[in-house]
C-alpha cells in the first residue's frame, strides 16, 4: 500500500567555520558554528510504501473486533508466538 504524505517542515541551516574539523554536527565547535537561518517549507510531498503482512492485517482485524489492547493481546497470544515459530524465529 502507498501513501501520499504531505508535510510542513522547518529546516535550519549552520555553517562550521573551523576548516579543520570534520564536516558534522558532533565534529564543529560551538564557538566555530555560525546559524545561517530558518526556512519553512510548506506541503512537501512525498509517496510511503508500506507492505502489510498476514499477521499485520489479521492483528489489525482483531483489534477492531476486541479493542486495540485486548485485540492485540489476543492476537499476541492466540497467533502470534505460533506465526514466529513457523517463520523461523528461535526466540518464539
Amino acid at each position: 500500500m502507498t501513501y501520499e504524505l504531505h508535510l510542513d517542515l522547518t529546516v535550519s541551516y549552520y555553517l562550521c567555520a573551523n576548516p579543520n574539523v570534520p564536516a558534522t554536527e558532533a565534529g564543529c565547535p560551538k564557538t566555530d558554528t555560525i546559524f545561517l537561518g530558518t526556512e519553512p517549507l510548506r506541503d512537501q510531498k512525498t509517496n510511503w510504501t508500506h507492505h502489510f503482512s498476514f499477521g499485520d492485517i489479521t492483528r489489525i482485524g482483531w483489534q477492531n473486533l476486541f479493542g486495540e489492547m485486548v485485540g492485540t493481546v489476543l492476537y499476541e497470544i492466540v497467533l502470534g508466538d505460533v506465526a514466529r515459530c513457523y517463520h523461523g524465529d528461535k526466540s518464539s
